[in-house]
């Protein structure tokens, strides 16, 4: 093969990396462009989610790919029920001060007083941790560092949603006793 991202692309056919969850054309296409990237100097930019190359076909290919495996609509409607999810938490967690966020961009604030606002700055770091050894990765933010930051990534399926919001109730639970 003349490329990794060739190479790349017919290995993720194997019938060895099916699984539940969205087509693998999906991971083919997303390893491929990685590989790409990485012989042209290319970057990936998780903080804004895009694809940056020097080729514009590269960039039309990402966009081409999000759009015949409807990924947009995916995150909308997973991201939709994520942040529901996360709603009904905070209906039971007191730590939960607030579920900001649309799509699948998501933000849980945690604090240690609903009514004063009181940032939960170490119980926010118990959560990441004890999430992370359940096999959730989270970020941190907020002025406070504060909020739990959720950003997955567009392939993600409604199983792998339910999993992390199970993991953050067990994890939240934990921290608040």
């Amino acid at each position: 093969m003349s490329s990794s991202a060739e190479y790349c692309a017919a290995s993720c056919s194997s019938s060895a990396l099916q699984r539940s969850g969205p087509p693998i054309t999906v991971r083919a296409r997303w390893l491929a462009a990685l590989a790409h990237a990485a012989e042209t100097g290319g970057l990936f930019l998780t903080i804004c989610h895009a694809f940056v190359t020097g080729v514009d076909a590269d960039r039309l290919a990402v966009l081409d790919a999000i759009e015949a495996d409807r990924l947009q609509e995916n995150a909308r409607v997973v991201g939709g029920r994520f942040k529901q999810g996360l709603e009904d938490l905070m209906r039971r967690h007191r730590l939960i001060g607030d579920v900001r966020g649309m799509g699948l961009m998501l933000g849980v604030e945690l604090v240690r007083d609903r009514e004063c606002k009181v940032p939960a700055k170490e119980e926010t770091l118990e959560v990441m941790e004890l999430a992370r050894e359940m096999g959730v990765l989270l970020g941190k933010g907020g002025l406070d560092g504060n909020v739990l930051r959720i950003k997955p990534p567009m392939c993600v399926t409604q199983a792998d949603t339910d999993f992390a919001l199970e993991v953050l109730d067990v994890a939240i639970g934990k921290v608040e006793k």
